[in-house]
């Protein structure tokens, strides 16, 4: 078992394997016996983390965990799921997945699986408000009333059978709240009222049959299964990712149709950004917060990434090749990378867009000289964080006094020669103001000043700062100004790319 946590868990740059142990061990009792302020038998837990706190990232690991230890794990992830079709559909539709994997066509549980799909229609009646975006006064108005005919002059609305409730949600279950108004403004006033009630009727008797289709399910997956022990956990991803509507229909149906004992939900979100998303919708005046707490059982707070393990997650997601980098002999280039992006920039958000940035530079470069790894990181925060007329000006006068240097300023980096070996250590500050004042001058004037001072990592400098095109393509080399030169342009164009998922 611990073997196959380890491998399960083995890329966890962000330290989440012990808060997904408690998480399980949790649920995994609670479930049984739930707390009766919840008012309710099922779990549904809001795992709640910031931007870039790697809820997916936990939630595929989680559901890997689950397995190991014999629990049927559904997954589903709400941004792909078809927005225009009911979430109870999406819902179902994964849960079908996982028994037909799992049990055989003549199991018990396969039967509990035919029953819940039967119920489904009958529980869609109660959300006809949001099940269809179609034709609905063609197709349904018909039957709608046909089916409320038919049942009219039954002997009592609770005597309904199983059978007429299912025909007729199979007739509407595609329709409309504003559809099924428009069939009952046609009718009779005198009917009206009743038939209201009928319907009325039907809406909370599909809800209590779909709940009791799934206590049957997980009943008989507990009965007959030697493979999976209860809870049943259906974990759901990118939800505050989803269109605010198409997130609370789901949520909604998790709430209503899902009340039943031996399931667990674990629903991942930014609920703050979810919120936000709810009130354009509705108004900011509009309590969102509250609204979609009342959804939730509990609320599992993912902790705060540290930022030193959350760049070391983001260099390993990004691949960032440290091949094309130096920082002279010997020296991890990622590392001086992190250890300045530590010291200048403070969220998650904007770690990942100077990394991005970064990467956009050298994925697109095409020298055969090396990136100069401090050099590089530090036009890409000046562009990161400073307007475009301000570019120049950092490097031409002095950086280590302006307030990017100031932040950097702790830094010292060990350099060894590649010549004879010996130790060196300059503060980047220094380092990054020296490589501005050559990338000034010709290619000619910045060797002779660095062969004149006896720099330690001339080497380095000769060959990856120093560098050009091919003399062939200029009327003379070392009149050329340096590569180093043109970073802060081409990191300008760099920074016009932006990944879609963090605008």
């Amino acid at each position: 078992m611990t073997e196959k946590l380890d491998e399960i868990w083995r890329d966890d740059l962000l330290r989440r394997r012990n808060e997904a142990l408690f998480l399980q061990r949790y649920l995994d009792r609670a479930h049984i016996e739930p707390t009766k302020a919840l008012n309710r038998s099922s779990f549904v837990v809001n795992l709640k983390g910031d931007w870039g706190s790697g809820k997916t990232y936990f939630l595929k690991r989680f559901a890997q965990q689950l397995r190991t230890s014999r629990k049927l794990v559904v997954e589903i992830d709400a941004w792909n799921a078809d927005p225009n079709i009911d979430p109870l559909v999406t819902i179902v539709s994964e849960i079908k997945s996982q028994i037909e994997a799992n049990f055989p066509k003549r199991s018990k549980v396969r039967a509990a699986l035919t029953g819940l799909q039967n119920a489904g229609g009958a529980a869609s009646i109660s959300f006809l408000s949001t099940a269809f975006k179609y034709n609905v006064r063609r197709v349904v108005g018909g039957a709608l009333d046909q089916g409320l005919d038919a049942m009219e002059d039954a002997p009592g609305l609770d005597s309904l059978s199983d059978e007429s409730i299912e025909n007729f949600s199979e007739s509407i279950q595609l329709g409309t709240e504003s559809a099924v108004d428009e069939v009952f403004e046609g009718l009779q006033a005198g009917s009206y009222f009743k038939r209201r009630m009928l319907f009325a009727t039907l809406q909370q008797t599909g809800v209590r049959k779909f709940c009791q289709s799934v206590e049957s399910l997980t009943t008989n997956i507990e009965k007959s299964s030697k493979k999976h022990d209860l809870p049943v956990y259906i974990l759901i991803d990118e939800l505050d990712r989803c269109r605010p509507t198409f997130a609370i229909e789901l949520l909604e149906r998790v709430n209503h149709l899902f009340d039943a004992s031996g399931v667990v939900f674990v629903i991942a979100t930014d609920s703050d950004e979810l919120a936000h998303s709810v009130k354009a919708v509705y108004g900011n005046s509009f309590g969102a917060s509250g609204y979609l707490n009342r959804f939730f059982s509990y609320t599992y707070y993912l902790a705060t990434p540290d930022n030193s393990d959350y760049v070391d997650m983001l260099l390993s997601d990004l691949s960032i090749d440290a091949s094309k980098f130096s920082v002279g002999a010997r020296n991890d280039p990622l590392e001086l990378i992190k250890e300045m992006l530590l010291h200048t920039i403070e969220t998650p958000r904007a770690l990942r867009q100077v990394l991005f940035l970064l990467k956009t530079f050298s994925d697109t470069w095409e020298r055969s000289a090396k990136i100069d790894a401090a050099y590089a990181t530090a036009c890409a925060l000046i562009v990161f964080l400073t307007p475009r007329s301000d570019h120049e000006l950092y490097l031409k006068n002095n950086f280590p006094a302006s307030d990017i240097g100031q932040k950097l300023s702790p830094i010292s980096w060990p350099y060894h020669s590649r010549n004879d070996g010996k130790r060196s250590t300059i503060r980047i500050i220094n380092y990054i103001n020296q490589i501005s004042h050559w990338s000034s001058l010709t290619i000619g004037e910045a060797i002779r000043e660095c062969d004149q001072r006896g720099s330690v990592f001339s080497d380095h400098f000769r060959n990856n700062l120093f560098a050009d095109e091919p003399p062939a393509e200029r009327n003379s080399y070392r009149d050329g100004q340096p590569i180093s030169h043109r970073y802060i342009e081409l990191m300008r164009t760099a920074s016009h790319l932006h990944e879609d998922s963090m605008t």
